[in-house]
């Protein structure tokens, strides 16, 4: 897969290790002060940390909507999501239109579904790994054939790609319920190598239109087929 960060390294590892956070907005400058600092009583991992600043980075510096992290089966992909998400409910909440109101997370697999239910499930998670607010975290799970309420109520949806899949009548009625919304939301894609897929890729697109930033995650972004993933 080609490697569209690699004219960035250079200066992306001044940014990151002047521990000063420039061009960035001075909320989440706050943020990232507050994330990395010595005294946190739980740190992310180093590779963890990096994958937040590059995240940052490529949203704020170089404008760029459609993200794919490359992180080792293991390495923590769940902390990594909630740490971009707590960037994003701190530092983009705000009623303009250019800005976030809501995260919501979609996420394949019920493995990775039950881990991320039990950190976000558990209301006082970012005040106790990293002394962050929790905000408006309310967790809706979707689960098939239940009514969508809670995708309207919630601050993080979780559930299959699948079930926003239009083929089928109860995709179709929680993906009318996302596009109805007036507010635009941020997709967490995990094993985002199965995203070539027609009706994952289609759904990807359709959100495309309400989404603010999209953040694929997987181990293995260099499909067996050769065929390209989206996102940079």
């Amino acid at each position: 897969m080609y490697y569209s960060f690699a004219p960035y390294e250079q200066d992306f590892r001044a940014w990151w290790e002047s521990g000063a956070f420039p061009e960035v907005s001075p909320l989440t400058r706050d943020f990232l002060v507050h994330l990395t600092r010595k005294e946190a009583p739980r740190k992310l991992w180093r590779h963890q940390e990096e994958a937040v600043m590059r995240t940052v980075y490529a949203c704020e510096l170089l404008q760029w909507r459609e993200l794919l992290l490359n992180i080792v089966t293991g390495g923590g992909k769940t902390a990594v999501i909630g740490a971009v998400v707590a960037w994003l409910k701190t530092c983009m909440t705000s009623t303009s239109s250019s800005c976030f109101v809501r995260t919501r997370l979609s996420a394949t697999g019920w493995r990775m579904i039950s881990r991320t239910r039990r950190c976000f499930g558990i209301s006082d998670f970012y005040r106790r790994a990293w002394s962050i607010s929790p905000m408006s975290f309310a967790l809706h799970v979707m689960q098939p054939g239940a009514a969508p309420q809670g995708i309207r109520d919630c601050g993080v949806v979780l559930g299959n790609i699948q079930q926003l899949y239009q083929s089928n009548s109860s995709g179709e009625r929680n993906i009318a319920v996302l596009m109805n919304t007036e507010q635009r939301i941020a997709v967490f894609n995990d094993e985002a190598h199965n995203t070539p897929a027609a009706e994952y890729d289609n759904t990807l697109f359709t959100l495309k239109q309400i989404s603010k930033i999209r953040v694929d995650t997987t181990a293995t972004p260099d499909r067996a087929d050769g065929k390209p993933l989206d996102s940079k």
